[in-house]
C-alpha cells in the first residue's frame, strides 16, 4: 500500500526583508579615536577593516547579491566571517570567543613556547574592550515600531550582520525551493540538503545572538559615565559593570531593540527549526517511510503554535501590524493548518492498516475539511516577499493526495470493511507530541582578523574619545 502513494514534497518559506545600514568609515574614524593620528598599524587597520565592511554591501546590498543565480554562497559566508573577525577586535575576548577546532588545539600544542614568560608578555591586554563602545552604529530594523537604531556599542553591527546572514539563509532556501523544485518529484537529494543545512545553520545563528550576544547588549544606546571611567587595567571589574548595564532595560535601549527581543530571536529560531522539519517530510515519502509523517507534522505544528502563541502574546492582537508581525502570524496559522490536514491524512492511513475502515474515512474527510480551511488562510499571508503563487504550491500539491486517499478508502471499506462511516468530529485527535528531527548547527566564530595582531589597544587607542551620532550618516529607512 505505502509504495503507491504520491509524495508530498513542496514548500514555501516566510521571506524577511534584511536589515540594511549606514556604514561607519573605519579607515577616518579609527584614527579619530586613536592616540596618534598618524600611527600606521592604525591607518593599515582600518584599511583592513574597511575593506571586509565593503564586502559586505557587496553580498548583501548591490546588484550581485541580487543575482542569486550565479552568486558564490561560499565566498559570501566568508566575507561575512571575514568581517566578524574584524569585529572580534573591537569587541573584545569577553563577548567575541573564536570556535576552537581540535586542528586548532594541535597547532597550540606543536607551538608552545618554552619561555612562558615571555608568551604572557605577548597576551597582555589582548581582547580588550575598551573601545567596544567609542564608535557609531546605525540600522534599519525588521520588526517593532521603531525603524531604525543608532548605537555605540559595536555588539549591535556585530548581531547585526548574523541577523541578516541568518535572514539570508531563510531567503535563499526558498530560492532553491522555489527555482528548483519539481511540481510532481519535489527537491533533488543534493537541494535538499543544502536548504536542509542552511536552515539549521539560519537556526544556530539565531540562537547564539539570544544566547551568547544579546545577555551582552546595552542597557543604553548611549554611553554611560560609568563605561567612560573604565579602566583599561581592572577586567574583573569590567565584567561586573558590563553586568551592570545589562540588568535594566531602557526604553530605547540596544536590547529593546524588536529585533533582538528574546520573543523575536526565539520564534525566528523556531521559523528555522520547522522549515528544516518540513524537509524531512519529503524524504520520509520517497523513502516510504510513511509511518513517521504523523509525528513529524505534529511536531511542525507544535513548533509553529508555539512561535504563533509567542508573537501574540507579546505583542498582543491589536498590535500585530503595527509590530509589522501580523503576516508573520498569519504565515504560522497557515502552516499548522497545511500540516494539520497532512498529518491527518496520513492518520487515515494507519486507522485502515488497523482496519478501522469506517474511521479512517472519517479521518480523510476531516483531512479534506482542513485543507479547505487552509485555502483560506493562503490571502493573509500574501506580502511582498511572500507571493501567493507560492503559498498556493503545497497546498495545490497536497489537495489531490488527499482527494486520492479518500476515493481509496472509500473504495476499501465497500469491497472489505462495510463499515458504518462516523461523523468528522468523533474521530481521534491527532497525537499532542510529535518527533522532532531537525536540530540547529552551531555558528563557526573565525578568529580575530589578523590586523590586530600588531595592535595593543589600550596602548594605541584612547578610550575617552567617543563618536557621537553627528559622526555617522542617518541610515535611510524605506
Amino acid at each position: 500500500m505505502e509504495g503507491t502513494l504520491p509524495v508530498f514534497d513542496n514548500y514555501c518559506f516566510y521571506v524577511h526583508r534584511l536589515k540594511t545600514r549606514s556604514k561607519l568609515n573605519y579607515k577616518a574614524k579609527l584614527v579619530e579615536i586613536a592616540k596618534e593620528l598618524q600611527n600606521p598599524f592604525i591607518i593599515s587597520l582600518g584599511k583592513d577593516i574597511s575593506d571586509c565592511s565593503d564586502k559586505i554591501d557587496d553580498y548583501f546590498f548591490s546588484t550581485k547579491a541580487r543575482d542569486l543565480l550565479n552568486l558564490d554562497t561560499n565566498e559570501l559566508i566568508q566575507a561575512v566571517e571575514g568581517y566578524m573577525g574584524c569585529l572580534g577586535g573591537i569587541i573584545g575576548s569577553k563577548v567575541y570567543i573564536p570556535t576552537v577546532s581540535e586542528n586548532d588545539i594541535n597547532n597550540q600544542l606543536e607551538n608552545v613556547e618554552l619561555n612562558e614568560e615571555g608568551q604572557e608578555c605577548n597576551n597582555k591586554n589582548k581582547g580588550s574592550d575598551i573601545i567596544r563602545k567609542n564608535l557609531r552604529f546605525s540600522w534599519t530594523t525588521v520588526f517593532g515600531t521603531d525603524r531604525s537604531i543608532t548605537s555605540s556599542d559595536a555588539i549591535v553591527e556585530y548581531a547585526s550582520i548574523l541577523f541578516n546572514l541568518g535572514i539570508w539563509y531563510l531567503g535563499y532556501s526558498d530560492f532553491i525551493v522555489s527555482n528548483r523544485s519539481s511540481p510532481t518529484e519535489g527537491l533533488v537529494e543534493t537541494d535538499r540538503q543544502v536548504v536542509y543545512d542552511f536552515l539549521l545553520k539560519g537556526a544556530g545563528i539565531f540562537d547564539y545572538i539570544r544566547t551568547k550576544l544579546r545577555p551582552f547588549l546595552s542597557s543604553s544606546s548611549s554611553k554611560s559615565k560609568q563605561s567612560e571611567e573604565k579602566t583599561a587595567g581592572s577586567a574583573d571589574e569590567d565584567g561586573d559593570q558590563q553586568q551592570e548595564r545589562t540588568d535594566t532595560i531602557n526604553e530605547g535601549s540596544d536590547k529593546a531593540s524588536t529585533d533582538f527581543s528574546d520573543v523575536m530571536l526565539k520564534v525566528l529560531y523556531l521559523q528555522c527549526i520547522g522549515q528544516a522539519q518540513e524537509l524531512t517530510i519529503g524524504r520520509a515519502y520517497k523513502k516510504n517511510t510513511i509511518q513517521p509523517i504523523v509525528k513529524l507534522s505534529v511536531e511542525i505544528v507544535n513548533m509553529y503554535k508555539e512561535a504563533k502563541d509567542l508573537l501574540i502574546s507579546h505583542f498582543s492582537e491589536d498590535k500585530l501590524a503595527e509590530n509589522r508581525v501580523e503576516k508573520f502570524v498569519n504565515f504560522f496559522m497557515y502552516k499548522i493548518s497545511l500540516y494539520q490536514a497532512l498529518a491527518l491524512n496520513q492518520q487515515a492511513f494507519q486507522q485502515n492498516a488497523a482496519h478501522k475502515y469506517g474511521e479512517s474515512i472519517a479521518t480523510a474527510k476531516k483531512a479534506q475539511h482542513q485543507l479547505k480551511q487552509t485555502l483560506f488562510l493562503i490571502r493573509p499571508c500574501v506580502s511582498i516577499t511572500l507571493p501567493q503563487t507560492s503559498l498556493q504550491r503545497p497546498t495545490n500539491q497536497l489537495s489531490p493526495i488527499v482527494d486520492a486517499t479518500l476515493a481509496r478508502l472509500e473504495r476499501e471499506n465497500t469491497i472489505i470493511g462495510y463499515e458504518v462511516v462516523p461523523s468528522i468530529d468523533e474521530v481521534s485527535e491527532l497525537p499532542q507530541e510529535g518527533t522532532r528531527l531537525a536540530k540547529s548547527r552551531p555558528l563557526n566564530i573565525p578568529n580575530v582578523h589578523n590586523s590586530w595582531s600588531n595592535i595593543d589597544i589600550p596602548s594605541v587607542f584612547n578610550k575617552d574619545k567617543i563618536l557621537q551620532e553627528s559622526d555617522l550618516p542617518s541610515v535611510i529607512v524605506k
